[in-house]
């Protein structure tokens, strides 16, 4: 945490912390400044070579101050005086009692001020007089180092001269192919969704109707995030919250191909659909992807992890002694091939583990005072591959994959050409079913269709798959090839990422092309109150 002394009539520091912007769009800074005694959060507003403290019931004008400085700070909801760990002290009354900084949004500003906890409210300066509010955001600092390099994430407040913070979490892509990322903005003292386009210092909302340029909003941060099908409104479990209404709708983030971008926006749950901003105007769309998190199970920050080889977080109850809460690193991850719902029994130096399956998994094991105590999770797997032909129907439950350039639904499926077994397309509409093979596009009439419920695509790049990748076939060579989708003009495509290749090959036009960046189906272990348990 930095302070940089500095007055209204000097230029404004390196990396100076955003706090929000005023009523007309200029930028308001995060700062502190005596008066009377006391030591004040401030607004700083240094277009108009002005900054204010809340003292007294009034809007008060200070000339020397100190900025706030750094870029490892998020914006967190509170209310009544509360704040979390790591909010950050702007102050301190003449009585001893440290003050926070906290920011609400009124008439169309967003503005930050004094938590004052034993008053149970924020105050803000604002309009020369000095305004209360019992719900606001709290500013809090980031740990040095995130507890879990796969769940940590933050809303990051900027505007659009700023550079982009760290780890930007990536939505799409322009028509142009600019990189799009999530964001949010307030707007008539509303949140809302917002794309975010650095390269062309540019951030938009939609609102009714229309696209609304916004000059400062919040950047979504971290890793852990997937997009996740789905439509009419509705949004799985662990979707990101991009907004609020008034009204206290809350808005999702969600994002959808057209005319050649893969652009994010608002799904509005009420509405059963979601919307985009696209050249001027606001866009519908009843079929699209929601942002959802994936969480880490692990001791320090307590959230849901879909990944089984990260920390896990279990109850210890050995020796009648009270449960506790302790963390281990998964071992012995046996992979059981067609064990089924049977159990089965290892023998490891003499050790017993029994261990029993829904469906093919891994025992968590922890050693303790020579003994070895099992863990065991249960994995409800609702994904199978079914035998099917383009002469029958498809079965109902098969997974969306994506769409062609004629919106035409593509589910994933697998075939065999050759000695190899490969991804494939499927759609049911033109009855065809098709891979690309040796740089040229094989059409087959019988296939095998993925069926289920438990996948969802995951960013990756130069032929990489993450951990739970969805193995769709193999090379002659016996190299695991795994399925990927590619936004391309205004459809998604299926096609099979081959780590050798380093990169991901999409049959279109009846060639071969390949993609450097794509997203990966991975299974979605449904872990804690995601749906697996453990005991």
């Amino acid at each position: 945490m930095s302070w940089v002394q500095s007055a209204v009539n000097s230029p404004l520091p390196s990396g100076a912390v955003v706090g929000g912007q005023d009523s007309d769009g200029t930028v308001i800074y995060v700062g502190r400044a005596y008066h009377s005694g006391d030591l004040l959060p401030a607004k700083i507003i240094p277009q108009k070579q002005a900054a204010y403290v809340s003292y007294n019931g009034y809007e008060v004008f200070v000339q020397n101050y100190e900025v706030l400085c750094g870029d490892n700070y998020m914006w967190v909801s509170s209310g009544y005086g509360q704040v979390p760990e790591g909010s950050v002290p702007g102050g301190r009354s003449s009585d001893g009692e440290v003050l926070f900084i906290g920011r609400a949004s009124f008439e169309g500003s967003l503005t930050p001020g004094k938590i004052h906890p034993s008053h149970q409210c924020l105050y803000v300066p604002y309009d020369g007089q000095e305004r209360n509010f019992q719900n606001y955001e709290v500013l809090v600092q980031k740990p040095e180092e995130d507890c879990c390099s796969c769940c940590c994430c933050s809303w990051i407040t900027t505007n659009v001269r700023n550079r982009l913070p760290k780890n930007p979490v990536v939505a799409g892509k322009d028509s142009d192919g600019s990189a799009i990322y999530v964001g949010r903005a307030w707007h008539n003292e509303e949140l809302f969704p917002a794309k975010v386009i650095s390269a062309r210092n540019a951030c938009y909302i939609t609102v009714d109707g229309k696209e609304v340029f916004v000059e400062n909003f919040d950047i979504l941060t971290g890793t852990g995030f997937s997009w996740v099908t789905a439509q009419n409104g509705e949004v799985p479990d662990g979707s990101v919250q991009g907004g609020k209404l008034k009204d206290g709708t809350i808005l999702y983030v969600g994002r959808v191909t057209h005319e050649g971008s893969l652009t994010p926006g608002k799904i509005v749950p009420p509405h059963h659909c979601m919307y985009i901003a696209f050249n001027g105007d606001e866009k519908r769309f009843m079929k699209y992807e929601t942002l959802v998190k994936q969480g880490c199970d692990c001791a320090n920050c307590g959230c849901v992890c879909q990944c089984p080889y990260t920390l896990a977080k279990f109850k210890d109850k050995i020796n009648g002694r009270p449960s506790r809460f302790i963390s281990l690193i998964p071992i012995l991850p046996f992979m059981l091939g067609n064990q089924g719902k049977s159990g089965f029994k290892v023998d490891i130096q003499n050790n017993k583990i029994t261990a029993y399956f829904f469906f093919k998994f891994i025992t968590l094991a922890h050693m303790k005072s020579s003994r070895l105590l099992v863990h065991t999770v249960y994995c409800h797997f609702k994904s199978t591959w079914v035998r099917a032909g383009i002469r029958g129907k498809i079965p109902r439950n098969a997974i969306y994959g994506g769409h062609d350039l004629e919106g035409n639904t593509i589910y994933i499926g697998r075939v065999k050409v050759g000695e190899s077994i490969l991804p494939c397309s499927i759609i049911p509409f033109k009855r065809i079913a098709y891979t690309t093979y040796k740089g040229l596009t094989i059409f087959e009439e019988e296939y095998d269709v993925l069926c289920g419920d438990t996948y969802h695509w995951i960013p990756a790049r130069d032929g990489e798959a993450p951990e739970g990748s969805l193995i769709g076939g193999k090379t002659a060579k016996g190299e695991n090839i795994f399925v990927g989708r590619v936004a391309y003009k205004s459809a998604v495509l299926v096609g099979m990422i081959v780590p050798s290749e380093g990169c991901l090959l999409v049959s279109i036009e009846g060639k071969e092309e390949c993609f450097k960046e794509y997203d990966v189906a991975v299974l979605k272990y449904r872990e804690g109150c995601v749906c697996c348990t453990i005991s």
